[in-house]
Formats: C-alpha cells, structure tokens, sequence
C-alpha cells in the first residue's frame, strides 16, 4: 500500500520515504502567457531527440557563440541580445510565447474579454518599456520594439512577444551558456554576462511574473 511504501526507510538520509502535494501554481493559472511547440515548422533538429532542455540549450549556445563577440562587454552584450531573438525567431527553437486566452473570453463573455483586454495592454507597455529600457542601457537598438495597436489588443495579441520570449530563458541558462563554471567561457562572453546579468534579472513585478 501507500502508506507501507512510505515507510521504507532510505539507506542514504536514513529518514522514511514520505510524500509531497503537487498543485497547480495560482501565478501560472492567472499569467496571460505560455510557452507552447512551435510544430510543425520547427526544424527537424528540434523535432528529434535532441529537442530536449538539454538539446535546446545546445543549440542556444551555438546560436550565440559560433562567432567571435566584439572586445568591448557593452558591445558584446547587445551582440549577445541580436543573436538570441534571431535564436528564438528561427526553427532551432522549439518553443515560443503565445497569449493564453481563458475559457469565458473564448467563448464571448464581454465582461471577462475587457479584463483581458486592459491586462494585454498593459503588460505589452511593460514588455515595450523593458525593451526600451535594454536598449538605453546597452546604447543599441538590440530590441525593435513595437508600437502597443489597440487593434491587437482587440484581437486579445500581445506586442513584443519576442521580448516575453527572451525573458523566459532562465538567468541559469544564460550563465551556464555565457560563464560557465566548470569550464572556460568562450572570449568576451563572461564579460558580456555581467553586463546583462542585472538588466534580465531586475524585472517588474508584471513581467516577473509572466516570464519567471
């Protein structure tokens, strides 16, 4: 039985087996983005076996380091910023963010859909001032940022979702990928880290929670 299984005693901690609750996270029941495949027209390289986190990180670092970065870390950084959304935009990448749109605003309820609405709109702002934001401090238009239509808003879309996209990448992939510490890291890539270390970590509370 369950309970005779959580007995056992483990020979490693020496402490019974136990149990946890699984539950659904309220923040990702209320987030109005998500991550969903790109299928079909990602790549096969994506499709096959290798399209795991593992497999995708792969291709991630690739993607950023199969050419030499520019000696300057501010340089490098936005250089580091192009590749990623080409990265995310192209077949290599299996997954990309979407407006996850809730029951009773697909099936029509006003009420419900001008709640959706107004949120859309605002996290677009948030996505646009964060690009905005990157771009000031990096002095390069890394993020070409796109105007908030109240016509996409109406079509419950969301602008600037290659901004949701990049955030989504945990700060440990792109440490692992950029300054790894079990081995060296490709030239001025470290540095660029550092330069974008505090500008994807330091989001605002919106988009922290959308993306983390």
């Amino acid at each position: 039985t369950l309970w005779s299984a959580m007995l056992y005693v483990d020979v490693e901690t020496g402490r019974a087996r136990g149990y946890m609750v699984l539950k659904s996270n309220a923040c990702l029941e209320a987030a109005r983005l998500t991550l969903t495949w790109r299928w079909p027209e990602c790549s096969e390289d994506a499709k096959n076996a290798d399209s795991t986190i593992s497999g995708c990180q792969k291709s991630f670092s690739q993607a950023l380091l199969s050419d030499p970065l520019p000696s300057n870390e501010r340089a490098a950084a936005a250089e580091i910023l192009r590749r990623s959304l080409r990265f995310i935009e192209s077949p290599k990448m299996p997954l990309m963010v979407v407006c996850k749109i809730p029951e009773p605003v697909a099936n029509g309820e006003n009420g419900e859909v001008m709640s959706v609405m107004s949120e859309l709109s605002e996290l677009a702002k948030e996505l646009a001032d964060f690009a905005q934001k990157v771009n000031v401090a990096l002095g390069e238009d890394c993020f070409d940022v796109q105007e908030i239509n109240p016509k996409a808003v109406e079509d419950l879309k969301c602008p600037n979702l290659g901004v949701a996209a990049l955030l989504a990448i945990e700060p440990m992939v792109w440490q692992q990928v950029l300054a790894p510490e079990t081995e060296p890291s490709a030239a001025g890539a470290a540095g660029a880290w550092e330069v974008l270390k505090p500008l994807l970590r330091d989001l605002p509370e919106m988009l922290r929670k959308e993306v983390r």
